[in-house]
């Protein structure tokens, strides 16, 4: 069928056979009138023709602002008629995309202003379910949210391989060059999904057993979204982990820090304990006194030159023997392989921005 008036930003209609784009408010308001549940997409829509979509689907000013709105925080709220939400994914390995949506009976609305893998992900998904489950209102609502909630996964298991990998290489070897930097990079990946993550699922675990009741819910819904809460509770614990192991992570760097600089203290103790006694016998012998000066005679020279030596020989291996027994220093430390530069460990990852 073709579309006429078509504008800036792309509406969408996913159907069975998959997406039919540059939907008009018109043909919106066709969809609503037929009765049959469906789900509309707006990507990149300007906030003038959200109003006029909003219009065609005879939704209030509340309604209208929540969509047009991109300054709010992650929610999951009852209306009168339905659900209202703002939920986020990731877009790529670092950057989120804010997803705004209405839901009621006959209707979902979701509309974002970027490409959003998860949406994606959902498309796909709802193409593969029967007719039946396609007019399921709250079975396509908690796919699209969990597909959503689906694209942290990934992110967050990157995150963690790369913290063991960067604990398990401060913690063999000297500090590696830019290690706080890589770790920094990591929470300031983490800051935003735990931030997207944690209203919303104060709203989820708010509902309790209560969604069945909800407007647009039907019998049965509960089963929906107690999986999906359980998969959101599960993505912020993990989140929140991460979060620990960086701190942990910075901790360790401070510490293998201060292991090698008591080492280094170590060393230079030894060092000078060394010196100390030729430091020593050099100085008292080098001192111009008639006593010294005037010594003469075989006997003499071998116990300055010889015996005396050799004494302070033993003397300083000794010593360097306690020392090194006592401060446990290793002559030769140990060496452990340091990562090779573009490994896992590097927080950017191949395919970032």
């Amino acid at each position: 069928m073709a579309r006429h008036g078509v504008q800036a930003g792309r509406a969408q209609l996913v159907e069975s056979a998959g997406v039919d784009s540059d939907i008009d408010a018109d043909y919106a308001a066709q969809l609503l009138e037929g009765g049959s549940f469906f789900w509309l997409d707006l990507s990149g829509v300007p906030p003038e023709r959200m109003v006029e979509f909003s219009a065609a689907l005879e939704l209030n000013a509340d309604a209208v602002q929540h969509l047009v709105d991109v300054d709010q925080r992650s929610s999951f709220t009852e209306t009168h008629d339905g659900v209202r939400w703002v939920s986020y994914g990731m877009r790529d390995n670092s950057h989120l995309t804010q997803v705004r949506a209405v839901f009621t009976k006959s209707f979902l609305v979701t509309a974002h202003e970027e490409p959003c893998r998860g949406l994606a992900d959902a498309r796909h998904r709802y193409e593969r379910l029967r007719d039946s489950e396609q007019d399921d209102g709250p079975l396509v609502l908690f796919m699209v949210l969990d597909a959503l909630a689906t694209t942290f996964e990934s992110v967050l298991a990157r995150l963690d391989a790369q913290l063991d990998e960067l604990e398990a290489a401060v913690l063999g070897g000297p500090p590696m060059p830019g290690y706080l930097q890589q770790v920094l990079e990591v929470r300031q990946i983490l800051t935003p999904i735990i931030r997207a993550l944690g209203p919303y699922r104060r709203d989820l675990v708010s509902i309790l057993g209560d969604v069945d009741r909800m407007p647009g819910m039907q019998v049965g819904t509960q089963q929906y979204l107690d999986s999906h809460r359980s998969h959101l509770v599960a993505l912020f614990e993990a989140a929140h982990d991460c979060r620990d192991e960086t701190r942990d992570a910075m901790e360790a760097f401070s510490s293998a820090t201060s292991e090698r600089q008591g080492e280094v203290i170590n060393w230079l103790t030894i060092v000078a304990a060394v010196f100390l006694p030729l430091t020593f016998v050099t100085g008292y012998f080098g001192m111009n006194f008639s006593i010294i000066t005037h010594l003469h005679g075989t006997l003499t020279f071998s116990l300055l030159a010889i015996v005396l030596p050799a004494v302070l020989a033993v003397f300083t291996v000794l010593l360097l023997g306690f020392l090194i027994r006592r401060l446990g220093v290793r002559l030769i430390p140990a060496r452990v392989p340091r990562l090779a530069p573009g490994s896992s460990a590097d927080v950017s990852g191949g395919d970032r921005p």
